[in-house]
């Protein structure tokens, strides 16, 4: 009987020093080799030679440029996901399992850049280590990641703005959530504009729990 071995992630987190980043989603096998195939059709438009050490030199130099200037204007959230997707599978191939939570990070002592399985991620201790502003279905979006609850909670506690409402929105709406939590904004029949969030436990077991109502 053969083996059946995941070579896609569920989700890719970029995080940039600090508690900014991104988080990728990706359906299935085919969203994810899609992105890293678009990735790769664009940059080896021009070269005579495709192998395996030249993809490698574009992934690797693609996110040297990201997280040198994270938050600049020559990258969208979209490009980003697509060079997350040719690095992670370049990392994994298609020969060894792919972790189901990918993290792209600087390293501990800021001598590069590391791809490693995400596995906090699968661990659920109550409160949202990462936010992300987005669906799963349109691949993620901008999100930012705490460390710890009181991480959570003193941001969550700032007034809300155009730039900061994730953290206010899943906060005043629940008690428990798993490790990570998707929010997208979206207006109702009145016109008037709401937030959908989405609580994402990577198949393991994990508490939702709103908060009472306030009588």
């Amino acid at each position: 009987m053969g083996t059946s071995r995941r070579i896609h992630p569920d989700a890719i987190f970029v995080r940039f020093t600090g508690e900014k980043g991104f988080g990728f989603t990706y359906i299935d096998e085919e969203a994810y080799a899609a992105a890293a195939d678009h990735f790769l059709a664009i940059a080896l438009a021009h070269e005579e030679n495709d192998t395996s050490e030249v993809r490698r030199q574009f992934c690797h130099d693609q996110l040297w440029r990201v997280f040198a200037d994270p938050m600049g204007e020559q990258y969208t959230w979209h490009n980003v996901r697509w060079i997350a997707a040719a690095a992670v599978r370049d990392k994994y191939g298609y020969e060894r399992e792919t972790p189901r939570v990918v993290v792209i990070e600087n390293a501990e002592d800021d001598a590069g850049i590391v791809i490693r399985a995400g596995d906090e991620y699968m661990d659920h201790p109550g409160w949202p280590k990462a936010l992300i502003v987005g669906h799963p279905a349109i691949g993620g979006g901008p999100a930012t990641f705490f460390s710890s609850k009181e991480d959570f909670e003193l941001l969550a506690d700032r007034p809300m703005s155009d730039e900061l409402w994730l953290p206010q929105i899943v906060n005043r709406l629940y008690e428990v959530t798993p490790s990570v939590v998707m929010g997208m904004p979206k207006s109702d029949k009145g016109g008037k504009m709401q937030v959908q969030c989405r609580a994402v436990a990577f198949g393991t077991k994990a508490a939702l729990k709103e908060r009472a109502p306030k009588e």
